[in-house]
């Protein structure tokens, strides 16, 4: 239990030192992704956005969202929040890693907070120059790594 939360941490403190994903999300069989500014804290990535776009609207419909940061996949459920202004925690910390994005949207009456939760991490490892995918489930709290399997033959 301890190894899994201590390789978490570390995982979700390369998205928050990243401070940039690109979120998936779909609806109606449309999928499509786009960067988001991203803070983490309480093992919740977290963004804002206006409801007049795309992946708002697509999220009201579906909650379930991917994220991309470098070669980690969060698979996630998203929670739509109010404005950055009624949410203290975030607007410190949007503020503080996401300076221009905050001034200049953040005060916008159609800006919201939306939560990300991760469900899944995947992400790609190398130990001995050899390929490993290691997976995060995060409700069960279990941690794997499993050699992937390669050749010049497949």
């Amino acid at each position: 239990m301890e190894l899994f939360e201590n390789e978490l941490k570390k995982v979700l403190a390369k998205v928050a030192k990243r401070g940039v994903a690109v979120l998936a999300t779909s609806a109606a069989d449309h999928v499509s992704s786009r960067p988001v500014s991203v803070v983490v804290y309480d093992e919740k990535i977290v963004f804002q956005t206006s409801t007049k776009l795309l992946k708002y609207q697509q999220i009201q419909k579906n909650q379930q969202v991917a994220l991309c940061v470098d070669n980690i996949q969060i698979e996630g459920t998203a929670v739509l929040g109010g404005r950055p202004s009624e949410d203290h925690r975030f607007s410190e910390a949007y503020r503080e890693k996401h300076l221009g994005s905050y001034t200049n949207y953040s005060h916008m009456d159609s800006s919201r907070v939306i939560e990300v939760q991760p469900q899944k991490i995947i992400m790609w490892v190398y130990k001995d120059k050899e390929p490993y995918i290691v997976t995060f489930q995060i409700d069960a709290q279990e941690l794997e790594a499993e050699y992937y399997s390669h050749s010049t033959v497949d």
